[in-house]
């Protein structure tokens, strides 16, 4: 027996909801997978799935990324064991809807579905096992215990909408090198224990090379009156109140993403330019050709912007009772048994900082995004509901813009705005408006 067998245990821990669903349930749409027990887990198949999609779009090396993770010519160096999880499995409802370009909701686009509420821990368990390239695969392994630390892995469905966001803590790596720990390995087999194993520090192991980075966006935004991204419950006082997620009030990633998508639509028809690049960026489930022979074929379009949640603390914002009434509008009077009442929160001293990821594909897409937050920063585009009544509006204050040529910043002193790399964000701008020339 030659060469080493690399052991990764530690804990991982969600920071946003998990959904990894068994498929259509007797009371959602959306059911969560379970064990025998009624426990959530993370199969080792998902996260095995999620690390290496991650890894082929990320770094340079996909031979190496074909060795350690596998392909279907070859076996995987690794296994992953489920991750069992830890502390207590809680679960939650959340309504969906599907918005057309106009921001109103497509027929049959309503849907609910389970999800794991946020502040899990699942235990890890990573074997790897190398004859050959044991410093390559070194590499691999240094790379994963990085990108799980830094929060970069996501796992699960709707990641695109913030969900299935992992990080790795409290992690150490085992090794044990044959023949020399033969012993060790059948004692560890037999009694799980780790006395005397001895450790991997990983020192002066360079990680992966990476493609071009991901451009990152991180901006801070206040609530210009208030906000409602409603939760319906029988249980709460109101008719509708504001969803929340570990009690604090949320600005879930699918509002967020879906009013972008929206405002992203109208830019577009706006310039000119091919409604193919909105696809592009934040994803399509159907086929959009006006071409009837191409619309039977399926057009699927994995989203390249990433939209995180956004949470607020309860006592950062103001929640009020709002009574209404439905009019009749031929008459001027009340509708019999009209009486509405919702729970905003109200603007007091809250931050939202709303966080974008996108791959650097085009310069064309980073000009789009940017026309978008320029009208969320303005004023000019609302999430939730409520929105004819002048609910949802955000006023911007920070932006920073990340990307393989430097980052940018836009900052708001009172009435003044402070640009930095206004050139290049210009020329973001100006590759959007050539994109047709492209298509």
């Amino acid at each position: 027996m030659e060469g080493s067998v690399f052991l990764l245990k530690g804990n991982v821990k969600s920071l946003a909801p998990l959904v990894i669903a068994r498929g259509k349930g007797e009371s959602t749409d959306i059911e969560l997978l379970t064990d025998k027990e009624g426990r959530f887990f993370i199969p080792g198949t998902s996260f095995k799935g999620a690390l290496k999609h991650y890894f082929e779009d990320t770094y340079e090396d996909k031979e190496l990324v074909s060795l350690f993770f596998g392909s279907h010519r070859k076996e995987s160096l690794a296994f992953f064991e489920d991750l069992i999880l830890k502390n207590e499995h809680i679960t939650s409802i959340r309504d969906g809807i599907k918005l057309n370009e106009y921001m109103t909701v497509e027929h049959s686009g309503k849907f609910d579905y389970e999800i794991l509420i946020p502040d899990r821990e699942f235990e890890l368990n990573l074997f790897v096992r190398a004859v050959k390239d044991i410093d390559k695969i070194r590499s691999v392994l240094k790379t994963i215990i990085r990108e799980l630390s830094n929060e970069n892995i996501k796992i699960g469905a709707f990641t695109s909408k913030g969900f299935g966001l992992l990080k790795l803590t409290d992690y150490k790596l085992y090794r044990f090198d044959f023949p020399s720990d033969i012993k060790i390995y059948f004692n560890y087999l037999k009694s799980h224990t780790l006395e005397n194993v001895k450790l991997d520090s990983l020192e002066n192991v360079q990680t992966l090379k990476e493609k071009a980075p991901r451009v990152i966006f991180e901006g801070r935004f206040e609530i210009k009156n208030s906000l409602i991204i409603r939760k319906q419950d029988i249980h709460e006082e109101a008719d509708s109140v504001q969803i929340t997620t570990n009690d604090k009030y949320t600005i879930t990633g699918s509002s967020l993403k879906g009013a972008l998508r929206s405002r992203a639509l109208r830019i577009a028809k706006t310039l000119g330019i091919s409604k193919d690049i909105v696809d592009e960026v934040f994803g399509s489930s159907k086929n959009s050709s006006k071409d009837e022979k191409e619309k039977t074929k399926p057009k699927r379009q994995k989203a390249r912007l990433i939209v995180n949640e956004c949470y607020i603390e309860k006592d950062y914002v103001i929640s009020e009772m709002v009574h209404r009434i439905k009019i009749d509008r031929f008459t001027g009077g009340v509708i019999e048994t009209a009486l509405m009442n919702s729970k905003p929160i109200w603007h007091k001293k809250e931050t939202l900082n709303i966080k974008l990821e996108l791959e650097d594909i085009k310069e064309a897409y980073i000009g789009l995004i940017l026309l978008v937050l320029k009208d969320l920063w303005n004023e000019d585009l609302a999430l939730g509901g409520e929105k004819s009544i002048g609910r949802g509006v955000l006023k911007g204050s920070y932006l920073k813009i990340k990307t393989k040529d430097g980052e940018f910043e836009i900052s708001k002193e009172g009435d003044r705005l402070n640009i930095k790399g206004k050139e290049k964000l210009e020329h973001f701008v100006k590759a959007l408006k050539e994109y047709k020339e492209e298509v």
